[in-house]
């Protein structure tokens, strides 16, 4: 096996165990490849990288679990700002990404307000007359009976 390959999986298990650990686990897995390579030499290299990389991949999910059992177990406060500072660094990544997101959040508050400001007044509010409903016709709210209805018709016109 080349000394790349053990050197990659050497600096793999550094990073995801720690350097103690790292040499500890990579003198088992390679006094098992010598004990294999009796046999061969494509297969021990085979099964090296493979426990060696299941190793690493143990240990990475070991910590995503840990980890995800602490956001669980955070207040919601902890985790908004979690939030908050995971969008900073994708904003600070792509500026010009940011620039768009504000662009569009910008115009599609600016356009929903100018919506309400043209509706406001002609459907929201009632007509600014003593008596708002159309003439001829009773409240369209209220029922009325057909003697009260013939009373308010009379006087509405």
């Amino acid at each position: 096996m080349s000394v790349f390959a053990t050197r990659l999986l050497r600096r793999l298990l550094t990073l995801s165990v720690g350097a103690a650990l790292s040499d500890s686990i990579l003198g088992d897995l390679e006094e098992e490849r010598q004990r294999r390579e009796a046999r061969s030499s494509r297969l021990a290299a085979l099964w090296f990288w493979s426990n060696g990389i299941r190793v690493v991949a143990y240990v990475l999910t070991q910590r995503s679990q840990t980890a995800i059992s602490t956001l669980v177990k955070a207040s919601f406060v902890d985790t908004l700002l979690l939030d908050i500072r995971h969008a900073v660094r994708r904003l600070a990544r792509r500026p010009a990404g940011g620039a768009a997101l504000v662009l569009v959040l910008a115009l599609g508050v600016g356009l929903t307000s100018a919506m309400f400001a043209l509706a406001d007044p002609f459907l929201l509010r009632p007509l600014p007359y003593a008596r708002p409903h159309p003439p001829g016709r009773g409240d369209p709210l209220v029922r009325c009976h057909t003697a009260d209805h013939k009373k308010h018709r009379a006087s509405d016109l």
